[in-house]
């Protein structure tokens, strides 16, 4: 009966793979994600708003082959579109489909506020942008963003304003901030001087930033680190800083548009 079973299931197995070989597919897409999703289209009244006047000036189609075992391949699609800053200088923002959407804009807020950071005050060890809403895949907010591109474009579309950008314009009110980690343990300062440094790069950040939010950690020797939070340009002590953050946004929290699905 074992043997039977055993061939029967072999023989199913060999046949399924025959038909999915003879419709013309190819047995690598059984473990390839596909991502078909037009972001130009879908997101066109929030490109319209963040960009004004833009262009797709390349799209292609990419794939990545997994080298993981636990992780799949996928297709998906890349663009580059191009839009002009306030200055009319040309700029490009790079969408790809297998990110979402936020995902993509965080990125490229991120890619503007360094440039502008390494050229007005200094270059960090660390320099990163985050939202607690927008790029936690597993979440139900983050699902309800990627579901609802229309609450996409109403909550964030003024933190994304990329053709009237300014390093102020991703915290005017919004839940993005941004960790910094500066190490000057090997700076040729002492530690008074050392966070006479600091307080002189802050006051440059409050000044292109007074709403900033941040994290920031500075390494004054080998054994003394110090960690400073801030929400809206005010030092808020020490707390849990993602919670924090997420209980002074709590109008950015769209975890219902899943649950009422």
């Amino acid at each position: 009966m074992s043997k039977f079973k055993n061939k029967w299931l072999i023989s199913i197995t060999v046949l399924t793979i025959s038909i999915f070989i003879l419709s013309g597919c190819n047995i690598s897409d059984l473990w390839t994600n596909k991502y078909e999703e037009d972001y130009t289209q879908t997101y066109k009244e929030l490109l319209d708003y963040t960009l004004g006047d833009w262009k797709v000036i390349k799209s292609e189609k990419a794939h990545y082959t997994s080298k993981n075992e636990n992780e799949m391949s996928k297709d998906y699609i890349t663009w580059d579109i191009q839009y002009k800053d306030k200055s009319g200088k040309e700029q490009i923002l790079h969408l790809r489909n297998d990110y979402d959407m936020g995902e993509n804009l965080i990125d490229h807020t991120e890619k503007l506020l360094k440039n502008e950071f390494e050229k007005e005050i200094e270059k960090p060890q660390v320099f990163y942008l985050r939202d607690p809403y927008l790029i936690t895949s597993w979440s139900d907010s983050t699902k309800s963003y990627r579901e609802h591109p229309e609450v996409l474009t109403e909550n964030y579309k003024d933190s994304f304003k990329f053709n009237d950008f300014s390093f102020n314009t991703p915290f005017k009110n919004s839940p993005i901030y941004l960790s910094l980690h500066f190490d000057y343990k090997d700076d040729n300062l002492t530690d008074v001087e050392k966070v006479k440094k600091w307080e002189e790069t802050r006051n440059k950040i409050l000044t292109l930033s007074p709403n900033i939010n941040m994290k920031v950690d500075i390494k004054v020797n080998e054994t003394l680190k110090v960690s400073l939070l801030y929400v809206k340009g005010e030092d808020v002590g020490k707390v849990d800083y993602e919670t924090f953050i997420r209980n002074e946004y709590r109008q950015f929290n769209e975890t219902d548009l899943v649950k009422e699905k």
